[in-house]
């Protein structure tokens, strides 16, 4: 494995190869370096060493980047003269390698490299000696590579980790390929392709590497990652609950639970992409604050990161009058759609204004397939206005008003049989009336209440979203349904991880696990659009898909060498969906 790295040393600034390897004696990764160039202080132009280019050009680095996220990394403000820095490369010919001196190279073009790509056209026997061999399941790991690369995900995290990305991606599958606590990692390790003894990913190793990712390099990644995907489109924010044994976490706190466990928790946001289907960032609250009281802390966050005006969709959870004002009015105003309340006196009043809607054929319009009758009023806001687009399903009014029926009618007739008995039922009283009677034998007259029966009616199929932005009711609703990325997301969360809860023992780790659960996040949701595109959905569960992958096992010779098993024409179709190729012997 080979990367660039910059080291300034005794006020010179030295551009580094660095390449990982395994020691021959202990079979233990580690790597070398050697100077590449140089920045002269004089021109402040990078200088090369013309022996080490043809090993720059190989692997297709830039030293230019390396510089740049150097000076971005340690806040430098040298001005770095990059004109011209590689006209050395120019018409340079790979032939030439032949003559280059190989007493210095020989470090970076030994054998010795700690993961050589499986496509390489070398066979194990052109080594001296056959040193170590494992078998191990390599299929799925071999996957999620591709992904990385290919999404340039491994490439953000060799700017922001340097030597620890290698462990942060082992991680990362881990978390994906497995469903046991991190503690595990070492045990992973031992049947997967992962450059990795057991020892340097055990749990105490594990704990470490969490607790050397800081909140600047998050911080960095977020923002990096935000330009990668330049999501234009609206985002979807949403939350979920995770509940933890840990009594030392900050956050944890007991709230509303709906496994109704006895357990503190926390609250997992994440925001995703509407059109790219990827996560755009995400964020842990307190486990007592509802999703009303997160939506401004999180619209600040997600501001820093994008730093760009961005539009949200969100569920009715989320609204308040505080939240409209803050996306309308502060210096992080976002364009929004967001769902009204049930409760809330306007989505009433709406209502009752357009009750009648469906009895008019004007208001119809198809909405993939299904009729709905909408209509939509500008209603002000302060001295804004915003526009709120009222919708009613009457398949959904019909249904449910025939179960509401239904359930009067069979508290009536209980009622009528003994009311004494249910005059102080609450359930009973919400939609009868009881009176006192001399001349009823039962001491009781029973009447069905038209007016709950009503109110009932009226909340049934009516749903009504308000937006500063969107003008159109069908356009709107389109985007409203689309947020479903962000429940689809949760739900791969807690049924495909079944990690419902946290053991981590200490704020700074459990900030780098949810941190590695985005990024475990990404190569899922990518997982995830590839079957929903193929129609995979049908046959298998992702979890099934990865499993199948896992079972293409590969026999690797001195940590180098690959022998990988025969590919079935499913596990082809598989790389196919991805656009992954096949990997060789």
């Amino acid at each position: 494995m080979a990367t660039l790295n910059c080291k300034e040393y005794k006020g010179t600034l030295n551009i580094l190869g660095v390449t990982a390897y395994r020691r021959k004696s202990d079979n233990k990764p580690t790597s070398s370096s050697v100077t590449l160039g140089r920045i002269d202080k004089e021109s402040w132009k990078p200088i090369y060493n013309e022996n080490y280019l043809p090993w720059v050009t190989e692997h297709g680095l830039n030293p230019e980047t390396a510089l740049k996220d150097y000076l971005i990394r340690t806040q430098k403000e040298w001005q770095i003269d990059f004109s011209n820095h590689l006209k050395q490369l120019e018409g340079f010919n790979h032939s030439a390698m032949k003559n280059v001196k190989k007493t210095s190279t020989n470090e970076i073009h030994n054998e010795k490299f700690m993961y050589t790509n499986p496509n390489t056209k070398e066979t194990w026997w052109s080594n001296n000696s056959i040193k170590v061999a494992k078998k191990c399941s390599f299929g799925s790991i071999y996957l999620l590579n591709f992904l990385c690369e290919q999404i340039g995900l491994d490439d953000m995290l060799s700017k922001i980790f340097l030597d620890e990305k290698d462990k942060i991606k082992a991680l990362m599958y881990f978390n994906i390929l497995d469903h046991r606590p991190l503690t595990y990692c070492r045990t992973f390790v031992k049947t997967h392709d992962i450059p990795f003894s057991p020892h340097e990913l055990s749990s105490q190793r594990v704990t470490e590497i969490l607790k050397s990712i800081t909140e600047t390099d998050i911080i960095r990644f977020y923002n990096l990652w935000a330009q990668k995907i330049n999501e234009e489109g609206y985002l979807a924010l949403d939350s979920t609950s995770i509940s933890t044994y840990s009594k030392l976490l900050s956050k944890s706190a007991y709230g509303y639970n709906k496994q109704h466990e006895k357990l503190k928790q926390l609250n997992l946001c994440y925001i995703f992409g509407e059109e790219s289907g990827l996560p755009v960032y995400s964020s842990i609250y307190n486990g007592c604050l509802h999703d009303v009281s997160t939506l401004i802390k999180a619209v600040k966050e997600c501001s820093i990161v994008q730093q760009r005006d961005f539009k949200l969709v969100l569920d009715r959870g989320y609204f308040s009058k505080k939240n409209v004002d803050y996306m309308l009015f502060s210096e992080n105003n976002a364009d929004f759609i967001i769902g009204l309340p049930a409760t809330t006196i306007l989505n009433r009043s709406l209502i009752d204004e357009f009750y009648d809607i469906n009895e008019n054929i004007n208001y119809a319009i198809q909405f993939h397939g299904d009729t709905i009758f909408t209509t939509s009023k500008r209603i002000k806001w302060d001295n804004k206005y915003l526009y709120a687009h009222v919708y009613i399903d009457p398949r959904k009014n019909d249904k449910n008003r025939d179960i509401i029926v239904s359930e009067i009618l069979s508290k009536y007739h209980d009622a009528c049989q003994n009311p004494k008995d249910y005059v102080d039922d609450p359930d009973y009283q919400s939609v009868l009336t009881f009176r006192k009677s001399k001349k009823s034998p039962s001491g009781y007259t029973v009447k069905r209440n038209n007016a709950a029966y009503n109110d009932f009616r009226s909340r049934e199929g009516w749903f009504i979203l308000i937006s500063n932005k969107e003008n159109c009711p069908l356009n709107t609703l389109e985007i409203y349904r689309n947020r479903y990325v962000a429940e689809k997301a949760f739900d791969i969360i807690k049924q495909f991880k079944r990690q419902k809860r946290t053991r981590v023992h200490s704020d700074e780790a459990y900030e780098s696990k949810i941190f590695i659960g985005f990024l475990s996040m990404i190569l899922i949701s990518i997982i995830h659009k590839g079957m929903k595109d193929h129609h995979m959905y049908k046959d298998k569960t992702m979890e099934e898909l990865l499993s199948e992958l896992s079972a293409v096992n590969a026999v690797i010779v001195n940590d180098q060498f690959y022998i990988v098993d025969p590919l079935t024409k499913q596990i082809k179709n598989y790389f196919d969906i991805f656009g992954c190729p096949y990997p060789d012997n």
